[in-house]
């Protein structure tokens, strides 16, 4: 379960998140959505404990992710950020994932090869397109099993053929996962999801539940359609 207590995380008077009050339990999945700059990176970030300086609380099963004996052990991330170094190679990445992860299974090789990604790549990181920088995130997140998976943005620089192997990748290997899911698609958030948070203005403006009859784009209008329509 992931805990937020008064969670607020502002860098400037408009950018950032703040006031958080919410709780996500065990293998639920939460699709966030919001517009570019609305908050959405910083709220993972803040819960993975990369800034540790912000006010308020949250824990991870009952660890508070600023305390010594906290760690990311069970986590998979996907970063919406360039990671790699430039001039480093796929090859050489993975094998660094690799012996980090040593202690769990390594199913690297069947993810890259459903993601159509070549682990003997040589090629260097800027050498790669978006795309297959993506498909790299992806497979260091699921090539190890873990209990939570953070996926920013996780479909960014993707084909189309890729996002619904993604989204379907999600649907069968995830189900028993908890899973927090940024995007500004409104076609990727399904019924797969349980959990729709909306963030605007720094916020959450909505938190609802998700199921076959829930109309994503109707609530998302329902929060941004002045914003949109005033031209």
């Amino acid at each position: 379960m992931i805990d937020y207590k008064n969670a607020t995380l502002m860098y400037t008077q408009s950018t950032g998140i703040k006031d958080i009050n919410i709780k996500i339990n065990k293998n639920e999945k939460v699709a966030i959505i919001g517009p570019n700059g609305s908050g959405k990176s910083t709220f993972l970030r803040m819960t993975l404990g990369f800034s540790p300086k912000y006010k308020g609380e949250v824990t991870i099963n009952d660890v508070s992710n600023r305390a010594n004996k906290f760690n990311l052990d069970n986590v998979g991330y996907v970063s919406s950020e360039d990671l790699f170094p430039p001039f480093g190679k796929v090859k050489n990445i993975i094998k660094i994932y690799e012996q980090l992860n040593s202690h769990k299974e390594n199913q690297i090789k069947r993810v890259a090869n459903y993601f159509d990604l070549n682990l003997g790549e040589t090629k260097s990181f800027r050498s790669l397109s978006t795309g297959m920088n993506q498909k790299v995130k992806l497979c260091l997140a699921f090539g190890f099993e873990n209990d939570i998976y953070i996926l920013d943005e996780p479909t960014n620089g993707l084909d189309t053929v890729m996002r619904e192997k993604l989204i379907r990748y999600m649907d069968t290997q995830l189900e028993n996962k908890t899973i927090l899911y940024c995007t500004h698609i409104f076609e990727e958030i399904t019924d797969f999801f349980d959990r729709l948070l909306i963030i605007k203005d720094n916020i959450i403006k909505k938190d609802i539940k998700i199921d076959s009859n829930t109309d994503i784009k109707k609530e998302f209008y329902e929060v941004y359609g002045s914003q949109i329509e005033n031209f």
